[in-house]
């Protein structure tokens, strides 16, 4: 099953998408197609350390969090997911690959007889996505700063934790 939570904001040039996925397959993949309907010129994606230009050849490859795609009629689009590790792109659609069910690999030693076959992403998942809509204006760092603002949740406290309760009198009059 698949739910799906798009969230858009007044005057933002993105919109969010959540996913939520039971995911019961085997043998099988499951992506995230996006055909922007131009075509996409230059891609570049997020990597461990970096940034890395890649070619739009239909190979899939790792990715760490985000890609920028510079489309032909010179506009730019971004996708922040920090939930996503593969990404494939032809020069009319970017495939970001969310689950696959393979079987799990086990080389200690290999069994002749899959006792305990188990697959892959099984069970609930949510994927979350920050998709930017075609600008001329859109640059690399701002989605990648996007994709890192997802990865970091807000953090809080409560620093008057163990302080007495003074009544608001007190407060007031300064005789804190």
């Amino acid at each position: 099953s698949l739910e799906s939570e798009w969230r858009f904001y007044p005057r933002a040039v993105f919109f969010d998408l959540v996913l939520r996925v039971e995911w019961r397959e085997q043998h099988r993949l499951l992506q995230l197609v996006y055909s922007p309907g131009s075509t996409i010129r230059i891609r570049k994606d997020g990597i461990s350390g970096g940034v890395l230009q890649r070619p739009c050849d239909g190979r899939e490859r790792p990715l760490r969090d985000f890609t920028h795609l510079t489309l032909d009629n010179g506009k730019r689009m971004g996708i922040a997911c920090p939930d996503v590790f593969s990404i494939s792109a032809t020069s009319a659609h970017a495939s970001l690959t969310l689950l696959r069910s393979c079987l799990m690999a086990h080389h200690d030693p290999a069994p002749p007889v899959k006792l305990r076959a188990r697959f892959s992403d099984q069970g609930w998942h949510e994927l979350r996505f920050r998709i930017f809509r075609e600008s001329p204006s859109l640059n690399t760092s701002t989605v990648e700063s996007a994709a890192l603002a997802l990865e970091s949740p807000i953090l809080r406290g409560d620093l008057t934790v163990g302080m007495p309760l003074r009544p608001l009198r007190e407060c007031i009059a300064g005789r804190v």
